[in-house]
């Protein structure tokens, strides 16, 4: 039986093997089970109830609903029941099933600018094409790869922010595959210096700053201005306020030990993720540069 549904009007749909699926309603649920889901996967690995879309003052969240195969998020596993925001662009993967989020304004925005009767775009369109069939002959993708390259182009396209963050994702993730990293270095957890107080002492010049990467509210970065720095929704007692969900009223503290940066979960609900693996409360955890925070369900990178 079908949780109490409530109709929605959004410019955002589902596009699935090139079929596009309007968001009708909150909750809106993808599964296999044809009674319980609004939009039926009839494929064996996807579970009855896979994955619960809801809405929330404008804004669409995605919650693996405890499946079996789990649901990937831009390439990121989610987390059972942790709630994460999703905007046109992104691409969730049901084990096989490949779904992109768009929005009907940025998708005729997109269509206007494609003119294939001028030059100028007939020539960058063939160069696209050639680039694209010499990367798939040396890379030899199968179909479901192609349809996540495909929503890839997709969420590139959709990006509108500043071009310095694509190009440090992308940086980053060449580095998380270079041969020349060590492969415990992503296996292990990060190592704290537990019960050492905060200290300024030896330093680094330039102070940590905090890009926002997927973020619920504003999108504004966050610049540590000093040593100790505390972060969390206060407003009182804390450097930065962050008002968003998930985020607690002192969440955590940057500090600096024999000469760098650390961050301190301080007993946060939501809990700090550090490269995507969970800290424990009031150790002191190395941060460096283009490490990747979590804060609730809000994500940074880190520059230092």
């Amino acid at each position: 039986m079908k949780d109490k549904q409530v109709p929605i009007e959004t410019d955002l749909f589902l596009v699935v093997d090139g079929k596009e699926h309007e968001l009708k309603s909150s909750p809106f649920v993808l599964g296999r089970d044809p009674l319980t889901s609004d939009l039926c996967l009839n494929q064996k690995t996807i579970s009855r109830k896979h994955l619960e879309l809801s809405s929330t003052d404008g804004r669409w969240y995605a919650e693996d609903l405890n499946s079996s195969a789990g649901t990937v998020l831009n390439g990121v596993k989610m987390d059972s029941g942790r709630k994460l925001e999703i905007v046109a662009g992104d691409f969730l993967e049901l084990s096989d099933v490949t779904i992109t989020l768009q929005s009907h304004s940025n998708a005729s925005i997109k269509d206007a600018s494609i003119d294939p009767q001028t030059s100028n775009s007939a020539a960058q369109i063939n160069l696209v094409r050639a680039n694209l069939r010499l990367f798939l002959a040396e890379t030899k993708l199968d179909s479901q790869n192609l349809n996540r390259l495909s929503a890839l182009i997709d969420s590139v396209i959709l990006y509108n922010g500043d071009g310095r963050l694509l190009n440090h994702v992308v940086a980053e993730i060449i580095s998380e595959k270079s041969p020349a990293q060590k492969p415990l270095q992503t296996a292990t957890a990060p190592t704290p210096i537990k019960n050492q107080p905060p200290a300024a002492k030896n330093a680094p010049q330039k102070l940590p700053v905090f890009h926002p990467v997927k973020v619920e509210g504003e999108w504004k970065e966050i610049p540590v201005t000093k040593i100790p720095f505390t972060i969390g929704r206060g407003p009182e007692n804390v450097d930065f306020v962050l008002s968003a969900k998930g985020v607690s009223r002192s969440h955590c503290l940057v500090s600096c030990h024999d000469g760098s940066y650390h961050i301190t979960d301080l007993g946060s609900i939501n809990g700090i993720f550090l490269n995507k693996k969970q800290l424990k409360p009031n150790d002191h955890y190395p941060i460096k540069n283009g490490d990747s925070i979590s804060l609730g369900i809000n994500q940074f990178y880190v520059e230092i």
